[in-house]
């Protein structure tokens, strides 16, 4: 079984759902069979507060100034069956603490090398911004997976995230792999969902970046979920389209 896929979720946009999408396709990878790691690179720490209790304070801050920190010191086990490495409100100071060092963004991805064999997927949920954080976690990255929500702001930042991406590709040889954009949180009743669609499927399909045939439902429940580090029920109506997506994004990364 292939290891080591590193599947990095962003959006310079917040609350477009990307920590709960990192959330439930842990899940539903587990699920599966596979063996995941999650890397909260986002110093809200969301993804690592419905965790459960992370006594552990050391987190990807450490790693990434601590040459001497071994792995296994950060990474935790959940109840939910992925592990994490975890983040906190301190990992701010990291965009401060690397800003002078030689190859800032290149060196969550060396990290990772090391413990990229013992899991079959590690997925990173990344900060709604396009600092050191973020590009740590491109530059880590084997795929992308951009989560969109149905409205202007969001997609704007869709266009200054590819924008950025082709900038990278240009000056720093790293070439992306767009799995492809995830609408979250719709209402597919509406017209805005539907023009918004059209729109990304109009400009963003000339360059080759797929749009996920699923999209995501608004779900209150899901949200009320995610917040209590619960499992979604896999019958309800968000459910199945999380496990729909899952099955679609294997389909591009394995």
């Amino acid at each position: 079984m292939k290891t080591g896929t590193v599947i990095t979720f962003v959006n310079q946009k917040g609350g477009v759902g990307k920590s709960t999408t990192v959330f439930i396709t842990a899940i539903e990878l587990i699920k599966k069979h596979y063996s995941v790691l999650v890397i909260d690179l986002d110093p809200q720490a969301t993804l690592t507060g419905v965790c459960g209790d992370i006594s552990n304070k050391i987190t990807v801050r450490d790693w990434l100034n601590n040459d001497n920190l071994k792995v296994e010191e950060l990474i935790q086990k959940t109840s939910l069956g992925f592990d994490i490495i975890p983040a906190n409100p301190f990992m701010e100071l990291t965009e401060n603490e690397l800003i002078n060092t030689v190859g800032q963004y290149k060196i969550l991805n060396e990290k990772i090398k090391e413990i990229k064999k013992n899991y079959n997927f590690i997925l990173i949920d990344c900060r709604p911004t396009l600092g050191i954080l973020t590009k740590s976690g491109l530059f880590a990255s084997d795929f992308l997976v951009i989560p969109v929500k149905p409205e202007i702001a969001s997609v704007m930042g869709v266009e200054v995230l590819i924008n950025t991406l082709v900038q990278i590709e240009k000056y720093d040889n790293k070439e992306f792999n767009i799995a492809g954009i995830l609408l979250t949180m719709v209402n597919s009743r509406t017209t805005s969902y539907k023009d918004i669609k059209d729109y990304l499927v109009s400009v963003f399909g000339k360059i080759n970046t797929k749009i996920f045939d699923t999209s995501i439902r608004n779900s209150v429940k899901c949200s009320d979920s995610f917040g209590e580090g619960k499992t979604i029920d896999e019958k309800s109506a968000v459910g199945i389209d999380y496990k729909d997506f899952v099955e679609e994004l294997l389909k591009v990364v394995l």
